[in-house]
Formats: C-alpha cells, sequence, structure tokens
C-alpha cells in the first residue's frame, strides 16, 4: 500500500458521531509519536479494563483525542475521497464486479445494488458512482467494496468480528475468491475463514 506520512497511522478509523477515532486493530507509529511527552502520558495514565465499553472509550477514542490535542497527524491508511475519485476512474465492468462482490447489512442499499446489476443504460454509471457515495457516507469503505479496496489500494485486512457488517465483509471477499475476482489468501488463511464463518 502507498501509505500516509502520518505520525500515528491505523488500519481502521472509525465513525462515533460527528468524531473519528482510530481502531486499534494495528498501528504503525513513526519515531516522532512514540518518543513524543503526550504519547507516554496517554499510556501511563491509561485505567486498563476488561469492560469493551471502557476499552473502546478510554482506549480508542481517548488515544486519538490524546494524539491529536498533541498536534500529531493521525490518519487511517486510506483516505475515502481518494478512494472514492479512484473507483470513479474505473471501467464500467469493474463497477459491475465491485457492486456484485459489495457487503451490505442494509436492506436499502442492497436493492439499490440488485436493481444495478439488473440495469444497464446512459444513466447506469452515474447512478452507480451516486450508490458508491451514498454507501460510503454510511459504511467503511474496507468492508463494504472489498473487491475494490483490494485493487484499488491493496488492503490487506479481514476483521473476525462476529457483527453482521464484518460477517457480510468476509462472505463478500470470499465470493470473489470464489469467481476467481481476486486472487486466494494462503491456504491457512481460507481455512481460518471458512472456519471462522461455519461457526456463525
Amino acid at each position: 500500500m502507498n501509505l500516509p506520512t502520518s505520525r500515528v497511522l491505523s488500519c481502521v478509523v472509525a465513525r462515533g458521531g460527528v468524531e473519528q477515532f482510530l481502531e486499534s486493530y494495528l498501528f504503525r507509529l513513526r519515531r516522532p509519536a512514540l518518543e513524543h511527552p503526550a504519547f507516554t502520558k496517554y499510556w501511563a495514565s491509561l485505567k486498563l479494563t476488561s469492560r469493551k465499553h471502557y476499552v473502546l472509550r478510554r482506549g480508542e477514542r481517548g488515544f486519538s483525542r490524546a494524539m491529536m490535542a498533541a498536534g500529531l497527524h493521525v490518519a487511517g491508511v486510506y483516505d475515502t475521497a481518494e478512494l472514492t475519485a479512484k473507483i470513479a476512474e474505473q471501467d464500467d465492468g469493474f463497477l459491475r464486479i465491485m457492486l456484485r462482490h459489495g457487503a451490505y447489512v442494509d436492506s436499502r442499499f442492497a436493492a439499490e445494488r440488485n436493481e444495478l446489476l439488473a440495469g444497464r443504460g446512459l444513466k447506469w454509471r452515474e447512478a452507480t458512482l451516486a450508490h458508491v457515495t451514498d454507501v460510503l457516507k454510511k459504511w467503511p469503505a474496507h468492508s463494504s467494496f472489498p473487491y475494490a479496496m483490494i485493487h484499488l489500494t491493496g488492503y490487506p485486512l479481514l476483521k473476525k468480528s462476529a457483527n453482521l457488517k464484518d460477517q457480510a465483509w468476509r462472505l463478500a471477499y470470499l465470493s470473489a475468491v470464489r469467481r476467481g475476482d481476486l486472487p486466494p489468501p494462503s491456504p491457512a488463511t481460507l481455512a481460518e475463514i471458512h472456519a471462522k464463518e461455519a461457526l456463525q
């Protein structure tokens, strides 16, 4: 991936209301961040807990707030606006494959996708790009359009979470692999994904 030069970088940027924060699956921290007094102060003062609510509030949100308050540039590995622009540069064949392997948990968006896949015409492309924009206003790009994410950014992540969105993401990824639209991962990784879905 062509990674941003941010001092603090995460694979996932989440939204909580109007606030954006870094999820803690994987960080890349540059030396100026590691050696910054705000970094040391944050970890020294963090109260440990086993309750997920407080882990998220104090950890992911608290860490992001502390780093930004210290003037450190915080970002995700991809920018949604830049990705949307890259998608708009692709041909109609790419867009159809992207839609086919979209991950939807919102019935309205899923119905729109099905209509687009069944349709053609002069305004099809315009409607498809509008659909992408609307989906990405509500849902993260990495778990909505894995075909586009992997082809256009090289995004290397699947989440193991049992929530419906992440399950839909994994199933969409497997669909793309089965059809040969995405290269398969290693046999061990593929077996792990299949085993995870068998338990859902």
